[in-house]
């Protein structure tokens, strides 16, 4: 059995349970350092990977911003100059490296393995990079001082423009390059933090999956990270890792498969979904998805595996309106396909996460349009369908 490679990434103290239920055999977990509740409740053993945050600063200078997280963000001093343009046109390290710091210090008490190198996300153009090269330029002094943390690079892109052509892509690949050279960083972490890849956008399939696909490639053309992660994303890491882009994939808990900026929230945090394995994604659990999983299971053939998986589902379909029992099964199900894909050798594992999508696909061309889903992730098929066209 291959060695596990997803790398869960911890939001909320629910998220501990889950995590300890079924990805206790992580090579390492991502927790902001804000989650203080939550790093206590994590065996010593645990190797962490902890973040400050810091790309959440603008959610902490909001008019509206949470209390709490503003509160977290200031706490060893003011960080609002990152949101100021003139700083940023002009960053001082005297103004900023005390706190940034500070926080070093906070997250040194935990003995992570890991450490995200503090950045602000990719916006259009280079306006932060002034700003993320002194950023980047403080943690290699700190980390000089801490042998035992690795640093991780972030690159957490915001817009799809970002990825879809090459020229964008390039300008950020030989950015990100410049800082592991100067700094002797070898871990990358990308992700699209716009992206969820189960709503079956039109353009999913050929542009902004080709895109990641593409700056993954690129990246490995101009450099050789020994670690790489990314996400997380619900099927598009596991594509990627299939096809030995990156050597891990981020993973969420039960309630969400994307990356949110600390402070931001998650939208839509109560809505209650179900994974379906025949179909390779989630779809929302409601009481209108009864009488599709038993009209479903009319344009089966009579031995499909789909047949007692939606009689099952069907029959404890009340139970998973429960928001946290909703997540305990999605996170059960997700780990059940990754083991599924961990299982072949590593030459065939995109050709056996093709096969199984495909499968997923087939099945999912035969059933009406789900209920509660909206544009095109209402056909059942869709999201396998996405992701199979990328996997090879």
């Amino acid at each position: 059995m291959t060695m596990p490679t997803f790398v869960p990434f911890l939001r909320s103290n629910s998220d501990e349970t889950n995590f300890q239920s079924f990805y206790a055999d992580a090579p390492f977990v991502r927790v902001n350092l804000d989650k203080k509740t939550l790093l206590g409740k994590l065996p010593s053993k645990q190797k962490l990977w902890l973040d400050i945050g810091l790309d959440g600063i603008a959610n902490a200078c909001r008019v509206d911003a949470d209390p709490a997280w503003s509160a977290y963000m200031h706490r060893h001093g003011n960080l609002s100059c990152l949101v100021d343009p003139e700083f940023l046109a002009k960053p001082a390290r005297a103004k900023i490296e005390g706190p940034i710091t500070a926080f070093f210090q906070d997250a040194a008490r935990y003995s992570p393995t890991y450490l995200t190198v503090p950045q602000l996300p990719h916006e259009d153009g280079v306006k932060y990079n002034k700003v993320n090269k002194l950023l980047a330029e403080i943690a290699a002094d700190w980390r000089k001082k801490q042998s035992a943390t690795r640093l991780i690079l972030p690159v957490i892109l915001t817009h799809q423009t970002q990825l879809n052509t090459k020229s964008p892509r390039t300008k950020t690949i030989k950015f990100i390059h410049s800082l592991m050279v100067k700094h002797g960083i070898d871990a990358v972490w990308s992700v699209d933090s716009t992206l969820e890849d189960q709503l079956g956008t039109q353009n999913f399939e050929r542009v902004r999956f080709a895109g990641i696909v593409d700056f993954w490639n690129e990246l490995h053309a101009l450099a050789s990270p020994e670690l790489t992660i990314c996400g997380p994303y619900w099927g598009l890491g596991l594509v990627l890792w299939a096809r030995g882009l990156v050597s891990h994939f981020g993973i969420g808990l039960g309630s969400t498969y994307r990356y949110y900026t600390p402070g931001a929230g998650i939208p839509n945090r109560a809505r209650s979904r179900i994974y379906v394995e025949s179909l390779r994604r989630w779809i929302s659990a409601t009481p209108g998805l009864a009488g599709w999983l038993q009209n479903a299971q009319t344009k089966l053939p009579p031995d499909a595996s789909a047949q007692l998986e939606f009689q099952a589902l069907a029959k404890a379909l009340p139970n998973y309106f429960d928001s946290e029992v909703s997540k305990r099964q999605i996170t059960q199900g997700y780990r059940k396909w990754i083991d599924k894909i961990m299982s072949s050798p590593a030459n065939g594992r995109s050709v056996a996460l093709y096969q199984d999508l495909s499968a997923a696909f087939v099945t999912g061309r035969m059933l009406p349009d789900l209920p509660d889903e909206v544009g095109y992730a209402r056909r059942p098929e869709r999201v396998a369908e996405q992701l199979m066209l990328n996997c090879l």
